[in-house]
């Protein structure tokens, strides 16, 4: 069984670097690699039942199913793509839910795939942040240019003026009587960090997140960020989940005289972070668990 575990781990890592690779090269995951894995986690556990008892077949069916709940969440709620969405769902076949652990189940016996998703959420969100930041590096003058005019918008005015206020009055109120208004303090600073990366997301996405290409260029799941019109006639309307590949022919074949531009929403390339949260649980387990 140790060789099963081995061979596991080698597999996911091996399908993690690839997909990483594809994922910042070309902002999609091959569909041949995604279900290439979602088969070979199923066929190895296959052979594992056979071999060392069924238990192995139905892990791998009930890291499936879980995998799927959570990913096709995540993709429906326009977090992740479709890629990101398949690998985890081939990560949690292959690695699989031991359901005899779910039956003594506490903090220190959780399961590697519930921790690999945990962590995935966790480096997640580091690993967004950094990319922003990188891409508002690479792009600082449209970032700034879109920074001053949402700065000049009155909402964003009026929010950081309360904001102002209600931070200078727990300051003061903190030197009066520091241990009372501790909480409130901690509380008010996670509203603030909350409210400038939510001003910080929006200008990274509006300067830097949008490219214009042609029909030929796009990919199943592209997000259209707007109507396509020729001749002033809409033929296509952006669909939440994505362009399917119907409309692409659509649009190719439409593009007569190859000089339609589409205005398509780039997302962060976010398998890399499956990545660094597989090697993370592997050497550290859960992160939340560690933090606490």
């Amino acid at each position: 069984m140790a060789a099963h575990t081995l061979i596991i781990y080698v597999i996911a890592l091996a399908a993690l670097i690839a997909g990483s690779f594809q994922d910042l090269r070309k902002r999609e995951v091959a569909d041949w690699l995604n279900y290439g894995l979602i088969m070979s986690g199923l066929m190895i556990n296959l052979i594992a039942a056979t071999l060392y008892g069924i238990s192995f077949i139905i892990s791998s069916v009930i890291g499936l199913v879980f995998a799927s709940v959570i990913g096709l969440s995540m993709f429906y709620s326009g977090q992740w793509g479709g890629g990101d969405t398949k690998m985890l769902i081939g990560l949690g076949a292959l690695i699989g839910i031991d359901y005899s652990s779910l039956a003594s189940f506490n903090l220190f016996s959780i399961p590697f795939l519930i921790n690999l998703i945990i962590n995935i959420i966790l480096a997640g969100s580091v690993y967004g942040l950094l990319w922003s930041a990188f891409l508002a590096l690479r792009n600082r003058k449209k970032f700034m240019k879109e920074l001053r005019r949402l700065s000049a918008q009155p909402r964003i005015k009026a929010v950081r003026t309360i904001v102002a206020v209600v931070a200078f009055t727990i300051i003061i109120l903190m030197i009066l009587s520091p241990a009372d208004i501790f909480l409130l303090s901690i509380i008010l600073f996670l509203a603030i960090a909350s409210l400038y990366l939510w001003i910080f997301a929006m200008v990274v996405e509006k300067s830097s997140m949008y490219r214009y290409l042609s029909p030929s260029e796009l990919t199943e799941g592209d997000w259209i960020a707007k109507k396509v019109r020729i001749k002033n006639r809409v033929v296509y309307e952006p669909e939440k989940l994505g362009i399917t590949l119907k409309n692409i022919r659509l649009l190719r074949r439409l593009d007569k005289n190859k000089s339609l531009k589409i205005l398509v929403k780039e997302g962060i390339p976010f398998v890399p972070s499956f990545l660094i949260a597989f090697i993370l649980t592997m050497y550290c387990g859960n992160l939340l668990l560690l933090l606490l």
